[in-house]
């Protein structure tokens, strides 16, 4: 039914669409940068503001195409034409509507693939799940063109008529995955924050075409977490770890404006994160429970992805920590108040929701791990990351045994899938309109 509807880019055809894209610049290989603490936090290379940017191509373009054209040319991040989108034949809704239940679920869930190769385990979840998305995980030192045979290797062992949309945690400083051969060092944010917007966006038009070359067409960035001055020291999660844009809500939001924009210029999805802010907590998410006693529905730290939701952004990531004045007890994943209150009807977000890590965290440990992905989907969300292939069925099973008892539940499954397909049709991995 879905191949009526909708024509994608077939697996050979995505390979060479995205081997086409590889001729962004290729960067030294940085030093190691791991999600704890270094030694060496940030680097302090910043590219020249004339630094080699890609041409637009709005996503807006992409993803509002004349339902009437027959094909359209997709536009590669340094200007030549790659290959040619699919036709556009209907909605992304009607698309979604098409999926069975199983697909539909299986695109909302994106699974953690760590290492140089993807496992046996991983490969059989994304075939017989169908699931949408993968994010790749303690990725050793690579090169761009190995990063781009683990990608292909993802897409082909999906199958299906939907591919796989595979992204990474790029932010710079101590968090970047991918850091080989044919990608750019990246500063840390706090360095990148001193720069002015033009060469923030050209850098970033450079990083993401060095992202899209090697397969990876969405990053899980940029950090929009506010942490005052006073509390840089002790917020462990992103003060500490210097992934903040500065300290004041002037800096984050000209900061997250430009790097979306860079992305978007290499055709590449950014995810503005960690919604509704970690920065007036002391403990990181990944290794225990982290509580904000401060942050309000009002607070100056909503400004940025305020700001993010205004640029565009592809997607919005929702924190696993505790907001007592919001929802009191309720990890934000977990909380319909932050989710659809705040993220949808107060700031009126219409675009993609997706989860922290709902697989290894601490902060939901508390949670049985089959019912954390069907948690965040009740909440309002659409994508549910679980970096624990292990754990991925279960969370599976349990939201297609919710839909099977809950009616209204399942009606909204059409719904999350269409602004699923929605942001890939932004990176032209479909072509629907939203």
């Amino acid at each position: 039914m879905v191949r009526r509807r909708l024509r994608v880019l077939t697996t050979g055809a995505l390979a060479l669409a995205l081997a086409a894209c590889g001729s962004g610049p290729s960067g030294s290989s940085p030093a190691s940068t791991a999600t704890t603490p270094a030694a060496t936090a940030t680097t302090t290379t910043t590219p020249s503001a004339t630094a080699t940017a890609s041409s637009a191509t709005p996503s807006a373009t992409s993803t509002t195409p004349s339902a009437t054209s027959a094909t359209a040319s997709r536009t590669s991040p340094t200007g030549s034409v790659t290959s040619v989108t699919p036709t556009v034949t209907g909605s992304c809704q009607s698309v979604a509507a098409g999926l069975s239940r199983a697909e539909q679920v299986g695109q909302l869930y994106m699974m953690g693939v760590e290492g140089s190769q993807i496992g046996p385990q991983e490969t059989a979840h994304l075939h017989n799940l169908r699931i949408g998305s993968v994010v790749l995980l303690q990725t050793p030192v690579m090169s761009r063109d190995a990063v781009a045979r683990l990608t292909r290797s993802i897409v082909a062992a999906g199958g299906g008529d939907i591919p796989v949309l595979v992204s990474a945690d790029q932010e710079g400083g101590t968090v970047q995955r991918l850091k080989g051969s044919g990608f750019s060092t990246i500063p840390a944010a706090t360095v990148q924050a001193t720069w002015s917007t033009g060469t923030l966006s050209s850098s970033w038009a450079t990083y993401g075409s060095q992202m899209r070359a090697a397969g990876v067409l969405y990053d899980l960035a940029p950090v929009t977490d506010l942490v005052a001055p006073d509390a840089v020291s002790t917020n462990a999660p992103i003060g500490q770890l210097h992934r903040n844009y500065g300290t004041t809500t002037t800096s984050v939001a000209r900061s997250v404006g430009a790097v979306i924009s860079g992305l978007d210029r290499a055709g590449v999805a950014a995810s503005a994160k960690h919604f509704p802010g970690l920065g007036a907590v002391t403990t990181n998410t990944d290794f225990g429970v982290a509580t904000d006693e401060t942050t309000t529905t009002s607070s100056p730290s909503i400004a940025g992805f305020r700001s993010a939701i205004a640029s565009g952004v592809g997607s919005v990531m929702v924190s696993s920590a505790i907001y007592e004045k919001i929802d009191p007890g309720v990890a934000g994943v977990f909380s319909s108040r932050i989710v659809t209150g705040l993220l949808r009807n107060q700031l009126g977000y219409t675009g993609v929701a997706i989860s922290d890590d709902l697989g290894n965290a601490k902060s939901v440990a508390g949670v049985p791990a089959a019912e954390r992905g069907t948690r965040f989907l009740l909440a309002g969300g659409d994508i549910a990351m679980d970096a624990d292939p292990a754990t991925i069925q279960a969370m599976v099973d349990n939201t297609l045994a919710r839909a099977q008892s809950d009616h209204a539940f399942a009606a909204s499954l059409t719904a999350k899938a269409a602004r699923v397909l929605a942001l890939k049709a932004s990176v032209g991995l479909v072509h629907c309109t939203r």
